[in-house]
């Protein structure tokens, strides 16, 4: 990791502090942050690091606090520009802070599906609970098995429930149909799917479409001409952009689906847990919850 590119500081530290304390008195001795990433586990979008907090606490005993930070992958220049250009790592910032307020007007919803947030900066860094100090681990096999998908099932279903709670409880609150998108607009602008010539994110479905048409042209005709197919990719995707626009009637859900890291309990013999919690959330759109989208997606 080439640190210079993470604006991360000693007041930073303090006010991770302040979140996982409240109000107790503590004292930072030092802080530290170590690069997890590997050739073989990176993310798509970003770097992950482990910040390490010593401290002094309100006992005056001496702690040391662990915290997993996710930043835009730097290095890689031209994933960080469409990251920042598609405002995909601030997403997911905005969507913990969200979580936030639905926690604050509701506080019977069950958020476990996600980490605890402590600290973010757009387009740097968001720090949040380190999950392997709870228990969690990647899973080793690529195919779940039917206690592992009903486990990641619960949690997705938990998070589509959330924005749909929040919006009923404000509506009730104020007698009216309420949208997100009154107040979280900017959380839920098409990442990709915008129609912009000028915006990056446009340029690489229309790159990525004009790819598929040559590949067309190296294929053998099979009921449809190439000049066909073509047409039909080309009609397919323009209908993207449309599907992609945000209706009245809404929910948030995951457009991206990664397989997600479960939590081990570990007894005289292994048995899954019970939370799973959900740890990729910058597509996050917000969609009109009908049978045809949920066919789409």
């Amino acid at each position: 990791m080439n640190k210079k590119n993470l604006n991360f500081t000693e007041n930073d530290c303090k006010t991770v502090l302040a979140k996982y304390y409240g109000d107790k008195a503590v004292k930072l001795i030092n802080f530290k942050l170590t690069s997890i990433s590997s050739d073989e586990m990176i993310g798509v979008m970003g770097e992950h690091l482990r910040l390490n907090l010593e401290v002094i606490n309100e006992a005056n005993e001496k702690e040391n606090l662990k915290f997993f930070v996710k930043t835009i992958l730097a290095e890689q220049e031209m994933m960080a520009e469409f990251t920042r250009a598609s405002n995909m790592f601030n997403k997911e910032i905005y969507w913990y802070e969200f979580l936030n307020d639905v926690k604050q007007e509701c506080p019977d919803v069950d958020i476990s599906f996600a980490p605890k947030y402590y600290w973010s900066r757009e387009n740097d860094f968001i720090v949040l609970e380190d999950l392997c100090l709870s228990g969690y681990k990647l899973l080793e096999e690529l195919i779940l098995d039917m206690d592992h998908l009903k486990m990641a099932l619960k949690s997705i279903a938990k998070y589509h429930a959330a924005s749909i709670i929040y919006e009923e409880v404000k509506s009730k609150k104020l007698g009216r149909k309420y949208s997100l998108l009154e107040d979280y607009g900017k959380y839920f602008q098409e990442t990709i799917f915008r129609k912009d010539e000028n915006y990056l994110g446009y340029k690489y479905v229309r790159c990525s479409l004009k790819a598929l048409q040559t590949l067309v042209d190296l294929l053998p005709e099979v009921g449809l001409t190439s000049e066909e197919f073509k047409k039909r990719l080309e009609i397919l995707t323009d209908q993207a952009f449309e599907d992609s626009k945000p209706s009245s009637i809404s929910i948030v859900y995951l457009q991206n689906l990664v397989c997600p890291k479960t939590k081990i309990l570990q007894e005289k013999q292994k048995t899954v847990g019970t939370k799973c919690p959900l740890l990729t959330l910058f597509f996050s759109p917000y969609k009109h919850y009908t049978t045809k989208m949920t066919i789409q997606n």
